[in-house]
């Protein structure tokens, strides 16, 4: 497939594909760094590395907007040479480009907006180009290679983004030498997997074959089987397609497959939904082996999704705990009859309740460091989580391989959501929703669109925004924070409005004492959200 550029920009799926899932990056590379490089209070002194193993030239032409965007190269670049007020001197990018087009209009790139000059290192067996702060490879393998498999680098960000999903080998390679020992952390792998593509297909791309002979296959599936090989680094894909399943099972299946084979090297894979058509999906797979930069992404995307949908968006458990604690009690009187004088409730609640409520998919292990700040004595959270398991609350994971060589091997649970569910009353966790193209809308009008003035009449404040976008599909957003006078308070609010216009938002004070927002002229057609943030 041949790529197409503008002006050093190429050309990628556009607004709903592309300039989504860059904006994440983006959002999360800052987020990041932030927390890897020990942030504000210990000045940043620790030192980060981004790497784009398939960085294009780090910017991106949307067709549809006739505009050109920061790709994920882009946005790594622009974190280190656009905000020095997070300590972005000690993050390092390292830049894997193998198409001499896309490599060489990224070089153009980086001399034009960021003022940056690679020098040559050609007497290396790797040929390379860098300024000591910024590398750029033709190839992973030079990658690799120069790098000791990733692990020279301490800190490590690794974006695996080609145009269909990476190759297993890869993965793998950069894996075996950054993770040596069992749960490793500073490392942490995002990876695009275009879920739906593999089922359904798309343009110069069929879909995977159906049956297990491969006499029966057409030559546009044995392509397409030659690739799942590579990106499955085996043939476990088809025994899923070859099931007679319908559509959704086996593309569900797919992805279930994909991040069983995540989780051989991390404790934590979160595949984080997008949809940028109706017909279409595909997941950024988020592995780590600390849960901090997980539950960050998921924050990221439950705000941009809140956004969109006018309310509130959760997933995961939304049940408080002192609601099924009762049931729990009841269950297990000895636990409780046990307690130390001063204790509410036993170790083996909060352990179970920490792995239910805030682990991805409710998995865990009896290394993990969170688990050891409940019990720091590892014998005594083994035990625990056996009972767990003789209980039935956690089910022993037995189907991922162990990676480690002479490590022991550790065991590994997941909550049983179903147990909970019948025997304490756990409302079963609510799944991620995918980002949509209106959901993006909606974020870029909130940062774009601008506050003109207000003014208050006793309870009646007015508020004249004006959106510069004209071209957003569907919906804008009023994004904070917003300072709003004479109360000093800050809101993020959300409404529907025609782009392109000034409008006014005027928040009225109820006898109750909460504050309404909504547009003036506008019938809304998506409930109204805001919230208050701190200032």
């Amino acid at each position: 497939m041949g790529l197409e550029f503008k002006d050093k920009a190429i050309i990628l799926s556009g607004v709903a594909g592309t300039r989504l899932k860059t904006g994440v990056l983006g959002n999360y590379y800052y987020f990041w760094h932030k927390v890897q490089s020990g942030g504000e209070k210990r000045h940043y002194r620790y030192p980060t590395s981004i790497v784009d193993l398939n960085a294009g030239t780090g910017l991106i032409y949307i067709k549809e907007e006739d505009e050109i965007i920061l790709g994920s190269a882009g946005h790594a670049l622009d974190l280190k040479y656009m905000t020095p007020e997070i300590g972005s001197n000690n993050l390092s990018i390292y830049l894997v480009e193998a198409h001499p087009q896309c490599r060489q209009f990224l070089i153009e790139n980086m001399e034009e907006r960021w003022d940056i000059r690679l020098n040559s290192q050609d007497d290396l067996d790797h040929p390379l180009l860098t300024n000591g702060r910024v590398w750029l490879f033709e190839s992973e393998e030079h990658f690799l290679r120069f790098t000791g498999g990733g692990s020279m680098i301490e800190r490590g960000l690794f974006l695996f983004d080609p145009l269909l999903a990476p190759e297993y080998r890869i993965i793998e390679g950069v894996a075996r030498h950054r993770i040596r020992v069992p749960f490793q952390i500073r490392t942490e792998f995002l990876l695009f997997f275009f879920t739906s593509d593999w089922v359904s297909g798309r343009t110069g791309f069929a879909p995977l074959p159906r049956f297990a002979d491969e006499a029966n296959w057409t030559e546009e599936e044995e392509e397409t089987a030659k690739q799942a090989d590579a990106v499955f680094g085996d043939r476990t894909w088809l025994t899923i397609t070859s099931s007679g399943l319908d559509d959704g099972h086996i593309q569900n299946a797919l992805l279930d497959a994909y991040v069983q084979k995540m989780m051989k090297w991390f404790r934590f894979v979160m595949p984080v939904p997008f949809q940028p058509k109706t017909e279409q999906i595909y997941h950024l797979l988020c592995c780590s082996n600390y849960d901090v930069g997980i539950n960050a992404i998921k924050s990221n995307w439950a705000h941009l999704v809140s956004m969109h949908k006018g309310m509130l968006v959760q997933s995961g458990v939304t049940t408080h705990a002192n609601s099924i604690f009762p049931n729990f009690r009841e269950l297990h009187p000895d636990l409780i009859r046990s307690l130390p004088a001063g204790k509410r409730r036993p170790i083996e609640w909060r352990i179970l309740w920490k792995i239910a409520k805030s682990f991805v998919d409710g998995t865990a292990d009896s290394r993990d460091r969170s688990l050891l700040e409940i019990t720091e004595i590892q014998t005594e959270l083994d035990s625990f989580l056996s009972w767990l398991a003789n209980e039935n609350y956690l089910e022993i994971i037995t189907d991922i391989p162990w990676a480690w060589e002479g490590y022991e091997e550790v065991p590994r649970y997941r909550a049983a959501y179903d147990v909970l569910s019948d025997m304490l009353g756990l409302a079963p966790p609510i799944l991620m929703e995918p980002l949509t193209s209106d959901a993006l809308a909606f974020h870029r009008c909130s940062q774009e669109s601008a506050f003109l003035s207000s003014e208050s009449y006793g309870n009646l404040i007015e508020i004249r925004m004006r959106c510069p976008i004209r071209k957003c599909r569907n919906v804008i957003a009023t994004d904070g924070p917003i300072v709003i006078p004479p109360t000093n308070a800050v809101f993020l609010s959300c409404q529907s409005i025609e782009c392109g216009s000034t409008y006014e938002i005027k928040m009225v004070e109820s006898e109750t004492g909460d504050f309404f927002l909504r547009v003036v002229g506008t019938p809304p057609d998506k409930p109204f959200w805001y919230r208050e943030v701190e200032h």
